[in-house]
């Protein structure tokens, strides 16, 4: 899957919405966003899946950025890798 434009086509939006229903419906969600370069290099997308959690939480408990980028650093240390420009 190639990078993409969070706010295209209320990509955002979407996700935030099936998010919340998963977790109404009682189960779990994995948020995993790969990121192909080449064949040869896989990036993982630490940010982009940072940064649709960070807004879930912000909706959710109506937090702002930086409240709920500290919850996820706490319970999920290897996110602290957020980019701080998808938060600007």
């Amino acid at each position: 899957m190639l990078s993409q434009d969070l706010l295209k086509n209320n990509l955002l939006d979407t996700a935030l919405k099936y998010i919340e229903n998963v977790l109404n419906s009682g189960k779990s969600i994995l948020v995993h966003w790969p990121v192909f370069f080449s064949l040869k290099v896989l990036e993982f997308g630490v940010s982009r899946s940072v940064t649709i959690i960070t807004a879930y939480l912000m909706k959710k408990h109506k937090w702002n950025p930086s409240e709920a980028i500290l919850f996820i650093q706490i319970n999920h240390p290897i996110a602290s890798q957020i980019n701080l420009l998808f938060v600007n």
